[in-house]
């Protein structure tokens, strides 16, 4: 692959918080292999934000998804760019690919490309079937010959909201903080029914060594008035809920652990090296595990394949699995 192609390259993804956290090994990727290039990013409005402080990214052009109004002044600003290079992570979108063939550049690469697209591309890359979406990327840029040092997510958490939150949410002292996240309440076939968090939450409170926090975003909200019974008699039951992104992450950031469905707060714990303990199923398990060394998963086996397959007391032991490589003190 010429050199020149990669003066000037934007990336096209325009889906979810989690897509974008699972890109970004490949923006590090690009970078290091072509460290004077500049690397601008199409993202939708709640995507943009999983780019924040991201070192590796330049211009992040944001697309508001359901306005033709402001359509046509965002494709301006991105044809006077003049990209060398336009890179479609996941050229099945036919939104990316739109994006794509109105920027008008003399490369354009697409991975997991369908055949109705290739046409617009000047070259597609494969993705091994059953690997996991981040090898997969990585695999797909190597083909380019862009090795990669590493799968780890990046996100980058400022260190005034590292601040912020140790003050507003101090852990107190000899204490194992671990977060649950009770969504994704927008996708239910991947969400652990929220009635077996509670009996979870009931199994493990009593361990006083402990604080527990109901993490999640407004969605959520609505799903808390099944846990108060358990917060009026248990002081440490918390909620974190609702808050914006940057405070999220650093609110995971003093978390032992994440205990969480195939979310998009599992792909950031994992980015910011928080231990993901993850309920999944067999799809979300081949292709959207979290890969971190620490991170566990419980994954019902054959002919059992829904995520509500996990029992309560599968997630418990996987619990107590991670406690004990942990070295934490526990009470079954």
């Amino acid at each position: 692959m010429q050199k020149d192609i990669f003066k000037k390259i934007l990336i096209i993804r325009t889906d979810h918080i989690g897509d974008m956290l699972v890109t970004t090994p490949v923006i590090r990727a690009i970078h290091k292999k072509y460290p004077c290039a500049r690397i601008d990013v199409v993202a939708s409005t709640a995507q943009a934000v999983a780019l924040e402080n991201n070192i590796y990214v330049g211009t992040i052009h944001i697309y508001e998804k359901k306005s033709l109004l402001k359509f046509l002044p965002f494709i301006f600003k991105i044809r006077k760019e003049k990209y060398h290079t336009v890179l479609v992570i996941n050229a099945a979108s036919s939104t990316a690919c739109t994006i794509m063939r109105f920027c008008k550049a003399e490369n354009r690469i697409g991975i997991l490309c369908p055949a109705k697209h290739k046409k617009y591309f000047t070259q597609t890359l494969d993705v091994t079937p059953a690997s996991h979406i981040i090898h997969g990327y990585l695999e797909a840029i190597a083909s380019l010959e862009i090795p990669s040092d590493s799968h780890k997510m990046d996100y980058f958490l400022s260190q005034e909201n590292r601040e912020l939150i140790k003050k507003e949410y101090p852990t107190p002292e000899n204490t194992y903080r671990f977060a649950l996240f009770i969504g994704n309440i927008k996708k239910p076939h991947v969400c652990w029914p929220t009635e077996n968090f509670v009996e979870l939450i009931k199994k493990l409170i009593h361990n006083k060594n402990m604080e527990f926090y109901i993490f999640g975003g407004n969605a959520e909200k609505k799903c808390l008035p099944l846990f108060e019974t358990v917060s009026k008699q248990h002081s440490n039951l918390h909620f974190f809920m609702g808050e914006n992104f940057q405070k999220g992450a650093a609110f995971l950031s003093t978390c032992h652990a994440l205990i969480s469905c195939s979310s998009g707060p599992a792909h950031l714990a994992s980015a910011i090296g928080t231990p993901v303990l993850s309920i999944l199923y067999e799809y979300n398990y081949t292709y959207w595990r979290p890969l971190g060394e620490k991170d566990l998963e419980v994954c019902p086996k054959p002919p059992l394949h829904q995520i509500s397959d996990n029992s309560i007391e599968d997630v418990l032991n996987m619990a107590y699995i991670f406690m004990e490589k942990e070295h934490i003190p526990y009470i079954k």
